[in-house]
């Protein structure tokens, strides 16, 4: 039995997150499909991250345990012969027996992308939130520090969240910069709640439109109150950067 690891790429407008359900394309249901042609089993996936509907990634960490003797170029390859163009197996390698791509990883790196203009582009609108109101970047900045650490993120969970479950997360890089027309948040966990980012990111978008003020989020992060916190922003503009083991 061998353990392969697969760092993946997609553009995820067309499918329904990662996680394969009945009825929806996934990216998830589409890999094993292409997995099942090329090496003729069926295997059991592991993600480093459960990317929702329309969330796209530039680094999707995969592994599953096969018997098949095929090497990982030749597997790249052929994987990449059979699924569709919008998904692209990046690189593909043996790893330790104790690897998972889930459980080992440490921390996921997001990136949430923002056109900030007077008009749309044709070009980028399935990956980023167009938002044509002047927002100021430095009172979003002063917000951050609120954000960093361990914290109840449960202001910041979809009202549909797991249940039950901790809602504690550790929030260990949090960067908002600007390039040309883009503002965009970078944002380093050990995990994260459903929606977190883009919660985090609509939230921080009514602090540069002066609706709140910095020191305000601190109150929202200790309300554990969904209802305190800003927008869900749309799924389009939320990207997987990468995943740290």
């Amino acid at each position: 039995m061998r353990n392969i690891k697969l760092v993946l790429q997609y553009d995820g407008t067309s499918y329904h997150g990662w996680q394969i359900q009945p009825d929806v394309v996934t990216v998830e249901g589409v890999l094993l499909d292409g997995l099942e042609k090329v090496i003729g089993e069926k295997v059991k996936l592991s993600a480093a991250a459960r990317t929702d509907s329309g969330v796209h990634a530039r680094c999707q960490v995969v592994s599953f345990k096969t018997t098949s003797s095929i090497a990982p170029k030749r597997l790249k390859l052929a994987l990449n012969g059979v699924i569709p163009r919008d998904i692209v197996v990046a690189k593909a390698s043996e790893a330790a027996e104790s690897f998972n791509a889930r459980y080992s990883g440490r921390a996921r790196i997001y990136r949430y992308a923002i056109l900030n203009r007077t008009f749309r582009s044709p070009f980028d609108s399935h990956y980023c939130y167009f938002f044509p109101y002047q927002v100021d970047l430095d009172a979003m900045k002063g917000a951050v520090k609120f954000l960093m650490g361990k914290h109840d993120f449960s202001s910041f969970q979809a009202s549909f969240g797991k249940k039950g479950s901790s809602s504690v997360r550790t929030v260990e890089k949090l960067k908002l910069f600007s390039r040309a027309d883009f503002v965009y948040m970078d944002i380093q966990a050990d995990g994260f709640l459903t929606h977190m980012v883009r919660v985090i990111m609509g939230t921080l978008l009514d602090v540069g439109r002066g609706k709140i003020l910095p020191e305000d989020v601190k109150k929202i992060l200790e309300a554990k109150d969904r209802q305190k916190a800003g927008p869900t922003l749309p799924a389009r503009g939320l990207c997987l950067m990468k995943v740290l083991y």
